[in-house]
């Protein structure tokens, strides 16, 4: 289990009473919202501005669909406690909207709001460098030249007050 979730928690990432996010109202419902909200793409935002200072990059790559589903582990209690023992932020409540956003995927947008120009790339131009006729990250390095890679976004599990957000990003 915990080779299972090693390489999550890299990728988990959980803001806290982030001011951007305490004036964001959280969804009100417990079902999967088919679109990104405003508050979500403050989320990805601050994950990007912090994983990537946009001083050092030409542009930004994002895949243009949310993950579909999450690889996790099949036990759900186990995960939960993983996860909450690492990030006791991280409540049953929180863990569970996450869950619930993250059963399909949904279009993203360019309204990320960031210095500088965002790519969106689908899974076609994706396979165009990685699939089985692709030549990999140099190809792609050429097309997109100063990019940190190509990031891929979960939805965003916001708690009940909106101060806290989970999301993955790999």
């Amino acid at each position: 289990m915990r080779r299972i979730l090693a390489p999550l928690l890299i990728a988990l990432v959980l803001c806290v009473s982030c001011n951007p996010l305490a004036r964001l109202s959280p969804p009100a419902t417990q079902t999967p919202s088919l679109e990104v909200s405003e508050a979500e793409y403050a989320v990805y935002k601050a994950l990007i501005e912090t994983m990537y200072p946009t001083d050092n990059l030409g542009m930004v790559v994002i895949s243009d669909h949310t993950a579909q589903g999450l690889e996790f582990a099949s036990d759900d209690a186990k995960q939960f406690d993983y996860i909450h023992k690492q990030m006791p932020e991280v409540d049953r409540a929180l863990w569970d909207r996450f869950q619930t956003q993250n059963t399909q995927s949904v279009p993203l947008e360019d309204r990320f709001n960031l210095k500088v120009p965002v790519k969106l790339l689908s899974q076609d131009d994706f396979n165009s460098f990685f699939g089985i006729s692709g030549k990999g990250w140099d190809n792609f390095y050429l097309q997109y030249p100063k990019s940190q890679g190509v990031l891929t976004f979960s939805k965003v599990g916001l708690n009940a007050r909106g101060d806290k957000a989970l999301s993955t990003v790999t």
